[in-house]
């Protein structure tokens, strides 16, 4: 549902209301949720062990389990960060950093709350970290 506001396009989801670039953002994360969700479990498939194990590895493993599926995890090495592959960790590293910059061209806790939708107590915690992203 959208409406015209003041000039300015709004767009209304539950009782909450976005501006466009809001919408837009949700939109896009959203969109990159969705396109990659199964991108993990599209990775665990079944291999046999005789097609790339040594024989003897395999009487070696088969002492401790026969017949079973078997998950062996990558090294923590290669894991990667919450939402990089998504793009939701870029997408939030920008809107905080577009609220610190805010915060600096004196615009208030409440009226950045307002305007991103997230209570002052995240604003406080966003605008007061050390970070520099």
């Amino acid at each position: 549902m959208q409406s015209q506001l003041l000039g300015k396009r709004y767009f209304v989801w539950g009782e909450t209301i976005f501006n466009a670039e809001q919408a837009f953002l949700i939109f896009l994360a959203l969109h990159l949720i969705l396109k990659n969700q199964n991108k993990g479990r599209a990775k665990l498939r079944y291999t046999n062990a005789t097609k790339i194990l040594p024989k003897k590895l395999i009487m070696e493993i088969q002492k401790y389990v026969q017949g079973e599926t078997l998950y062996i995890p990558k090294p923590k090495t290669e894991y990667m960060n919450w939402g990089s592959l998504s793009g939701g960790r870029r997408l939030l590293e920008q809107r905080n950093a577009a609220i610190r910059n805010a915060f600096q061209n004196s615009s208030s806790i409440e009226q950045l709350a307002k305007e991103f939708f997230l209570s002052t107590e995240t604003i406080k915690k966003i605008v007061y970290s050390h970070k520099n992203t």
